[in-house]
């Protein structure tokens, strides 16, 4: 499981006021890590290279199982998202979950976030995007 921590301040589901904490276990069904490195190469007119580390950055790509459109897991996802869209930062928590956290790190939204329609009549989502830490 994944969880994770943030204050709730846009696409508030009924009986959530900005400026709450709220915890969410993710049921994700895809999470592919990817590590990249930062940093600047320089050659030389030998042909030596030489590359100076900035920072390593994490990232994991996620993809929520299929649910209804009209369900709360749905709403929450919308509320998670939509809150942290514009750079705010939260905590993730990829090995644990909202009751039992294991090791929560300082993370933000990378790039922009889908939701993947499926089905018609019920229709059915699941959401897509990139968190980076």
């Amino acid at each position: 499981m994944t969880a994770v921590s943030y204050n709730a301040r846009r696409g508030l589901m009924g009986g959530v006021t900005a400026g709450t904490s709220v915890s969410l276990t993710l049921n994700l069904a895809a999470r592919v890590p990817a590590r990249n490195q930062v940093g600047r190469e320089s050659k030389s007119l030998s042909g030596q290279r030489q590359y100076l580390h900035n920072r390593t950055e994490t990232s994991h790509k996620l993809q929520t199982i299929v649910m209804f459109e009209a369900s709360a897991g749905a709403s929450a996802m919308r509320q998670f998202l939509q809150s942290v869209e514009r750079g705010e930062s939260f905590l993730l928590d990829i090995a644990g979950t909202a009751a039992i956290p294991v090791s929560p790190v300082q993370a933000y939204l990378d790039g922009n976030w889908s939701e993947n329609v499926e089905g018609y009549r019920p229709t059915r989502v699941s959401f897509s995007f990139t968190l980076q830490y």
